[in-house]
């Protein structure tokens, strides 16, 4: 019902109007700004082959749940 929803924003829109925004507080890390930026480790070589085999191996068995071909790629792999 348009009616019920029109009246729904007008009362949030009265209520938010007189709330007072400068009591809300933005969470912020501390020492963030000192913090080195983390640097991901890189792939080993079996994640960079698995990476491009899964690819060919879910394109031949899309039926394949992730589960099942990173068993299969491991299986290969060995």
């Amino acid at each position: 019902d348009s009616n019920f929803a029109s009246q729904i924003q007008d009362a949030v829109c009265h209520v938010l109007k007189g709330y007072d925004w400068s009591l809300v507080t933005t969470p912020s890390r501390a020492g963030g700004d000192k913090r080195k930026p983390h640097i991901k480790r890189p792939m080993n070589a079996f994640m960079v082959w698995a990476q491009a085999a899964r690819r060919k191996l879910a394109d031949q068995y899309p039926h394949l749940h992730n589960a099942e071909l990173s068993k299969t790629l491991g299986k290969l792999w060995r």
